[in-house]
């Protein structure tokens, strides 16, 4: 049938299915579930459309070449000592496996990543719309069939008009079910061999944006807690107007010298890097939000305040997986979506553009309040202040020069889009870059930018940065270079602590020391 149709209470308490197949009105909230108040035209206020994963998964075996491909994992890959080039090369696939060594057994069970994230399917003509679709994408294929579009499975489209939010569970129910029973195992017939077996699959980690992890997972990730890696005794500091992640000091060796200096906020460092929860402590952070219920739920309790160090707002459903609690890595962080943010706060300081600057008054007074670098603190003049003019941001023939080369870099094509295009008409700004063009400027066209215009310790730091991210992406990663990447990259965020005011710092560029 391709999915079914499933109706949605208006307020996302329940679903309209089982039990509640034949009710008219919510039975938590007492929202009608028609559009018209009679309910004779049965026009339901909100649908989700659930696609089938089993069936799909089935007929993946009914073909034989398909059959062979999902067997290549185990099968025909030849694995290289010191070097990632597929999931199966990496530490939480090898985890789940001797965990699960009877599932690891039959080369045939499929391992999955879920992924989600919301868009507008009016385009600009409606900009507060937005609907959920929810892949799954199989990672027994090869790496260069793993990305294929036509391997990717949509398992839900979640309506709008809103970002379903703490109601996403509700949602998710009938994908859960039908994981629950994958884990079980279904009877399947494999084309290749042509007998029938059990065909088991599980969800090994999800992989979104920042904002979509904190949706499907319900970890916080604003405030203090923000970090989902850091989650005891973050590096969130309070400043003036906002909470900033500086400090990444405490990622450094004990002995390294720059812990005793009093550059970066004007103290020594003696604190070690931040922990994570260990399973007891999570469980009991878990423990804590078990009221939190999907809708408008009367026994809703909501979270206090006052509850100091607790990371969790509420338990999602997948917890509900037999697996999900042993998984090593059950949210993976989006690089490009990372990579994005940082390139802006950088393009954005470096020209001073209005509203992405974090060249701001406050920052200045950061700095005083810290009592560092009193060349960039205001400075008193008679009765008012002047700001002197920062090393990291450009002047009017610099911020011209920036972007004469911007224009004059040439790609193959497809490589990247035009950047002509997102220079402004007065040829000192950039406006409607796509997370590719940000990809590709952080990574490349940055370093060279920027040299010979600003000082050199600028251009080194963001070289540094552009260099890492450009190894991380690449197609095969090597574990010792891995390693040493992860003994750099504090060093190259204490760099940029040293250039920037503190409000540069927010959580997404404290987010590349986890990466």
């Amino acid at each position: 049938h391709g999915y079914n149709t499933i109706h949605v209470c208006p307020n996302n308490c329940i679903l309209f299915r089982k039990n509640y197949a034949a009710h008219d009105v919510c039975p938590v909230c007492s929202a009608s579930r028609w559009k018209d108040k009679d309910g004779r035209k049965k026009i339901p206020e909100k649908v989700l459309r659930h696609f089938p994963l089993i069936p799909r998964l089935k007929r993946m075996f009914a073909s034989k070449e398909i059959s062979e491909l999902a067997q290549w994992h185990k099968l025909k890959r030849n694995a290289v000592e010191n070097e990632l080039s597929h999931p199966a090369d990496g530490e939480a696939w090898k985890a789940f496996d001797t965990k699960y060594a009877w599932f690891a057994q039959d080369a045939r069970n499929i391992r999955l990543g879920l992924a989600t994230d919301g868009f507008n399917p009016f385009g600009k003509m409606n900009s507060s719309y937005s609907m959920w679709p929810v892949f799954l994408i199989p990672y027994n294929f090869p790496p260069w069939e793993c990305m294929e579009q036509s391997n990717f499975i949509m398992g839900l489209l979640i309506p709008g008009p809103l970002c379903p939010g703490k109601d996403f569970d509700v949602f998710l129910e009938p994908l859960i079910e039908e994981l629950l029973d994958l884990w079980k195992g279904v009877p399947t017939l494999d084309a290749l061999t042509d007998k029938s077996f059990d065909l088991h699959a599980a969800v090994i980690w999800c992989i979104h944006d920042y904002p979509a992890l904190s949706t499907l997972s319900g970890r916080v990730t604003r405030g203090y807690y923000a970090c989902v890696r850091c989650d005891k005794d973050p590096c969130s500091r309070r400043i003036r107007n906002k909470i900033c992640y500086i400090g990444h000091r405490r990622f450094l060796p004990r002995d390294h010298p720059w812990r005793k200096k009093k550059w970066f906020d004007g103290k020594d460092e003696e604190c070690d890097k931040p922990e994570e929860f260990i399973s007891d402590e999570l469980k009991q952070q878990l423990e804590r939000v078990m009221d939190v219920r999907p809708g408008m739920h009367p026994q809703n309790k909501k979270r206090k305040r006052g509850e100091n160090g607790q990371c969790w707002k509420l338990r999602s459903s997948l917890w509900d997986l037999p697996h999900w609690s042993s998984l090593k890595l059950r949210h993976n962080l989006d690089v490009m979506h990372i990579e994005k943010n940082i390139c802006e706060y950088i393009l954005g300081t470096f020209l001073g553009i209005a509203g992405k600057t974090k060249d701001t008054i406050n920052g200045r007074l950061d700095l005083e309040d810290m009592g560092i670098r009193k060349n960039l603190q205001l400075k008193r003049d008679g009765n008012s202040y002047s700001v002197p003019h920062a090393p990291y941001v450009l002047n009017k023939t610099q911020k011209l020069a920036f972007c004469e080369f911007l224009r004059s870099v040439k790609f193959q094509d497809g490589y990247a889009s035009n950047l002509a295009s997102c220079i402004s008409v007065d040829g000192c700004n950039l406006q409607g870059l796509k997370t590719h063009d940000c990809h590709i400027l952080l990574q490349r066209i940055l370093p060279a930018a920027v040299r010979g215009i600003l000082h050199k310790d600028i251009y080194e730091a963001i070289s540094e940065l552009g260099n890492f991210f450009k190894k991380l992406c690449a197609k095969t990663l090597k574990i010792d270079v891995l390693h040493r990447m992860k003994d750099e990259i504090p060093i190259i965020l204490c760099k940029l602590e040293r250039i920037f005011a503190p409000p540069f710092f927010d959580v997404m560029l404290h987010l590349a020391i986890h990466l």
